[in-house]
Parts: C-alpha cells; structure tokens; sequence
C-alpha cells in the first residue's frame, strides 16, 4: 500500500511540475507586428517583467517574425534589410506612443495616432502594454 501510495503522490508530482512548465505562451511579453513601406510597427499587448524594446525584437527575431541588425554601440543598423545609408542621408528613427519616453516636438503619425521620437535606445527603452513602437526610415 505504501508504495502505491508513494507512486501516486510522485506521479502527482510529476504532473504538476509538467503542468507549471507548460505556459503556452503565459508569462511572456506578447506583441504584434506590423510592416509596411518603410515602417515597423510593434504593438505590445502584454508584459512580463520588464523588457526592453530589443529584448521584444529579438523575441521577434527568435521567432521569425522580424530581422533587424545591432552595431556593437546598440544602434540598429537594419530592419527588414534595409539598411541605415552609408552617410546617413536615411536611417532607421524610432518613435513611440509612450508620452512619457518621447519628445513630442518630434513626431510621425499612425493611423491617427502621434507618436513622438523616443528619447533613449531601444537597447534602453522599455515597454509598456498599450503602447505602439514605430521604426520610420527616414530620409533627412
């Protein structure tokens, strides 16, 4: 009986550990993504702890849904493979709906929506459920 008993109660045990590690999805960052001319739009729906910008793209990266290249001082250097110009007539600029990460004096807009230019990184940026991060190229 007893070791009946120890079999159920390691299978129990077995199952809940297996049901724990088994998230589908729950208690990782979500986002969409958007690609249009030009642009790349990243939606945040939820957040789990508190990623940066580049931790979402390279979750994006990781499962396909985006490409992009990072020089070694953290600019993004290609979305999509376009690549920043060499003398920087048109490079990748990010913008954000997060009012509190964006200079508004700077701004594009999205379906109705401003996003203004952010003013840190990607690399330092973090993300907000709700939120819209946009990558413009743009030509100066």
């Amino acid at each position: 009986m007893k070791k009946l008993l120890a079999c159920l109660f390691a299978a129990v045990g077995l199952f809940v550990f297996a049901a724990c590690g088994t998230s589908n999805g729950a208690g990782k960052t979500v986002a969409n993504v958007i690609k249009e001319e030009n642009m790349v739009i990243i939606t945040i729906e939820e957040v789990d702890g508190e990623p940066t910008l580049l931790d979402v793209m390279n979750d994006l990266k990781d499962g396909g849904k985006l490409t992009f290249t990072v020089l070694a001082d953290g600019m993004v250097a290609s979305i999509e493979g376009k690549e920043n110009a060499a003398d920087w007539s048109a490079v990748w600029m990010l913008y954000t709906s997060d009012s509190e990460m964006a200079d508004a004096s700077f701004s594009i807009e999205w379906q109705g929506e401003s996003c203004g230019s952010a003013v840190v990184g990607a690399n330092a940026l973090g993300v907000l459920a709700g939120e819209r991060y946009i990558w413009y190229y743009q030509s100066f």
